[in-house]
């Protein structure tokens, strides 16, 4: 009976020792995310910045202001950043444009990190997905 009881206490305590718990993630104080794509025979180009606020702005132009599309939820674009985070998107270096062109770009306060990439450019998952899930979101 004490054996019994020894062994339900310790697959119990190995039990407990297997739950995974999610690592909190520290945002920065003012962020947002641009995805653009275009380039081919038109030569034209569009960009979706998704601001910290919600605010999902279109612009032909990287880096300027464009104009407000709609408005998602903020916590949707909070998401797309710990994305981003999780996947230490500051260690990635990505420069491969070609005849058509992906971007994605991460500005932190100042701080821009742009990765740029062609259809045939192996890039990480979580970019792919990342990037995917933002541009089907604005169109």
């Amino acid at each position: 009976m004490t054996r019994l009881f020894y062994s339900i206490i310790l697959i119990s305590t190995l039990m407990s020792g297997c739950k995974t718990t999610e690592t909190a993630v520290a945002l920065p104080a003012n962020y947002q995310i641009t995805v653009g794509r275009g380039g081919g025979i038109t030569g034209m180009y569009n960009y979706y910045t998704f601001k910290q606020s919600g605010d999902v702005m279109q612009s032909e132009e990287l880096n300027t202001k464009g104009e407000k599309l709609k408005s998602v939820e903020a916590s949707v674009v909070e998401g797309f950043m710990k994305t981003a985070i999780k996947n230490q998107y500051k260690e990635l270096d990505l420069n491969d444009p070609g005849n058509f062109s992906n971007y994605l770009q991460v500005q932190t306060g100042n701080e821009k990190k742009l990765f740029v990439w062609n259809n045939g450019t192996t890039i990480p998952e979580w970019l792919e997905k990342l990037h995917s899930e933002m541009w089907s979101m604005a169109e």
